[in-house]
Parts: C-alpha cells; structure tokens; sequence
C-alpha cells in the first residue's frame, strides 16, 4: 500500500484521473491533506491550475513486458531494458516511448526483471486526439492494466490469499483483464468487444489448480449490465471458480487508480506522454527539479566549504596552542628562553638533556650495566658473609670496597664467591683498629673491557 508523501500534511496536493467509456469522461480528484488520501467527484472546468492532471493510454494500444537480465544488478540492466525490448518488438523501438516500470530481482534470482510498459507515437497521437476532443489535456499518460491492478493492490491486497488475482474491467467500449500475484503485477489482455472464448483462453494459465481460491474481481463503468452477468456467469462455469466479487464504486475504479498513482508520483514512472509528447507543465516540472538538484548541490558545496574553512581555522588554533605548549616545555627543559629560538624547541630541547646527560655521566656511572652488576654483587656478598662496607670507590676498570669485619675469614669467602663469578678479586688485611676487636679490609675488583 502506498501513502500520500509526508509534504501532504501540510500542503493539500490535488490529483484529476480522467477515465473513458466511449465518449463519456468519467473524472475523479484524488486529495491528499493531514495524511489522509480522499476522492471525490471532479466537475468539468472545477479542476484547480495546481492540479496533476492524469489519464490513461488503453491496453490495446500500449503493451507491457517483463524483461530479464541475467547476471546483472539493477542498475546495469536498466541500462540495457532498451536493448532487450528492441529484440522483442514487431516494429522499431524509436517509433515509440517506453518506461521502466519496476526493476526487480528475477525469479531464479539470478539475474534482474524488468516491467516495461510503452506505445506506439500513432497511438499516443490518437489517444491524445480523443482525450482532446472531450476536454482533456492530460500531464500524464499512464498504462490502464498497470494501473488496474495497482489500484486492486491498494485496496484489496490485505488480507487477500497469496495466488494469482485477476481484475474484470468493463467498459462499454473494451474489456480488459489485469492479473498479478503477490504484490507483483504479471499481464493484462483486452478485447475491443466481450469474447468469451479469448477471456477462457487468457484465464485459464493462470488459475491452476486455484479454482476455488482464485480470486477475481469486478469493476468499470458496464460492471452492473445484464450482459456483464451472463459473461462472468459463463466464465465461471467454464472454469470452475466461484462468483466475482465487485469492488466499491466500480465504475470510478480506474479513474480513482490513475489519480492516485499520479498524486503519490507512481504514475510518472510509467508516463508515456514523454519525449515529443511530453506536456509542457511536466517540462517545467522537471526544469524546476534539475534546478533544485543544482542550487541544493551548490547548497552542498558551500557547506562543504564553510566546514573545510572552519576545520582549518580550528586546526590553526589548535597548532598554535600546541606550539606554545611545546615552547613552554622546552624552556623548562632548557631553563634558558634565550636557548629555544622559535620552531626549533625540540632540537634545543634534545640538545639540553644531551649537555645534561654528558655532565652528569660520572654521577651516573654506578647505575649502567658494567658496575652494577659487580656493585651488586660486592653488596650481597658483604652482607651473607657478615662483612661491613663502610665505603666503595668506583674507578672506570675497578671497584674498591673499604670496611671491617670480625672474622676476616668471611673476607676469603667472599673473595672466593666473587671470583668464582668472573671477576678478578684481590683481598687485603689492614690493622685492627684501636680498641675495637674488628679487621679493617680492602676488597678491590677488576673488571673486564666488555663491560664498557
């Protein structure tokens, strides 16, 4: 089911479908207002200037395909529907106008499906002609067994059994037959004059073994004539199915479908008043849109520009409060603002910690790798064998350790320790000192070049 468009609920939108039985006109407007879609009966010359004029091109003069493309998407084989269509057609397809109606996954799902419907220029001309001649001037030229069935689709699909449903059009002039399933619309027939033989032959494909849930339906402007009776009482005998339903006002039926279609935008998808028979209204229309499309492209890029100016302008500032952070960063670095000349904060920066790092190499010397390792050592050995380290002089190649201990066997024992772990280990005894009963010592480590 389609809806009014959301514009409706505030701008009230008018569409005219105008349908034909012989010479008699038979026009409905279509109202879209707060979201709601209502008809009503059009008077002639009460149509408003703003109002979607719409009618229909009739079956027998039109013709619709279902066309497949395998292995494209829909965008590619709406490329090549003309293509397609050209191949099918009995006379040349530039002595016609054609439409795209829907494009669709195809049934194998492997390929696309294309509903085309179109018409010879001589038959637009004609139909023009004839709609002219009882005061009509239709903006758009839709496709009657099309628009037969989409109207069914909006009023009776809910509820409706998933098989195939056909809807009777009797008109005084014609008979045609649109049929669909599923939503999808499938094919329409028509007769100038009611064969009840050509309508068996037509019916009888589709119904199936769905006789007695096949749904048809009634409607058009003869649909209440003795002689409409006697063929739906023959068809349903012949075929088996139960009796038609008629569906509400019949004979505005198609009149309400095209007015319809054209007020919710349906309708132009298959307008074969197109190319030299296009109106002038709908030229102007589509001026209007291209121009719209142009200015809210325009709209676009300026917007585009004023977000690029402002990201660049935020990007700006945000660089000039990094660089001031930055600079303040060096200078307490560096503690001089004299010795960070601008743009270059990070090389006086690293040039600094490189100053500072050379001076205080000495101070750092007991913490890299090569007399860590044997700091350690000389510590841990101390403390297992009860050994005092009162001082420690580090020299570049050596580690001297001055203390005392009680029993200057813990002196060996270290000194063992210690060269077993690869180093080269001197130990010596100095006095004891005066009025202790302890030994003064001097352990003194050699280290190899590779720990430098």
């Amino acid at each position: 089911m389609s809806f009014p468009s959301i514009s409706s609920y505030w701008f009230p939108r008018t569409a005219r479908g105008n349908d034909t039985d012989g010479q008699r006109l038979i026009s409905i407007e279509a109202v879209a207002r707060g979201g709601r879609l209502r008809y009503r009966t059009a008077a002639p010359g009460t149509t408003a200037s703003s109002a979607i004029v719409a009618a229909g091109i009739l079956q027998r003069e039109s013709f619709t395909r279902w066309l497949t493309a395998p292995r494209l998407s829909p965008r590619k084989a709406g490329k090549v529907v003309s293509t397609l269509l050209d191949i099918q057609l009995p006379f040349p397809i530039d002595t016609c106008e054609h439409a795209v109606v829907t494009l669709a996954p195809s049934p194998d799902r492997q390929g696309t499906a294309a509903l085309v419907v179109g018409a010879r220029h001589s038959d637009i001309r004609a139909r023009l002609h004839s709609l002219s001649a009882i005061g009509v001037d239709p903006h758009i030229l839709d496709q009657e067994g099309v628009a037969l069935w989409s109207q069914w689709n909006e009023e009776y699909a809910q509820g409706a059994p998933d098989g195939t449903v056909a809807v009777l059009y009797f008109a005084s002039d014609r008979v045609t037959i649109s049929l669909g399933r599923k939503g999808r619309f499938l094919a329409a027939h028509t007769w100038r004059n009611p064969d009840v033989d050509a309508m068996l032959r037509s019916l009888k494909p589709y119904i199936g073994n769905e006789r007695n849930a096949f749904p048809w339906f009634l409607a058009g402007p003869a649909a209440a004539q003795e002689r409409t009776g006697a063929i739906l009482r023959i068809l349903s005998s012949s075929l088996g199915l139960p009796p038609a339903q008629t569906v509400h006002e019949p004979e505005s039926f198609l009149a309400r479908a095209l007015a319809r279609r054209a007020l919710n935008g349906l309708s132009r998808r298959c307008n074969l008043r197109s190319g030299p028979f296009e109106h002038g209204t709908e030229r102007q229309r589509r001026r209007r849109q291209s121009l719209l499309s142009a200015a809210a492209c325009l709209a676009a890029g300026l917007a585009l520009c004023g977000l690029n100016l402002a990201w660049r302008t935020a990007a700006f500032h945000r660089t000039a409060a990094l660089q001031q952070d930055l600079h303040a960063l060096a200078v307490s670095v560096t503690g001089n603002p004299r010795l960070v000349p601008p743009r270059q904060e990070l090389f006086a920066a690293r040039r600094s910690l490189q100053d500072r790092q050379q001076r205080s190499r000495p101070f750092m010397a007991p913490f890299v790798t090569g007399l860590a390792v044997p700091l350690q050592a000389v510590l841990d050995t101390a403390a297992r064998n009860d050994l005092t380290v009162e001082s420690i002089i580090l020299h570049r190649q050596a580690l001297v350790a001055h203390g005392c201990t009680r029993d200057f066997s813990g002196c060996d024992k270290s000194a063992a320790s210690l060269t077993k772990a690869g180093w080269t280990t001197r130990i010596e005894r100095k006095e004891n000192r005066q009025g202790e009963n302890l030994s003064a010592y001097v352990l003194r480590l050699t280290l190899p070049d590779e720990n430098f």
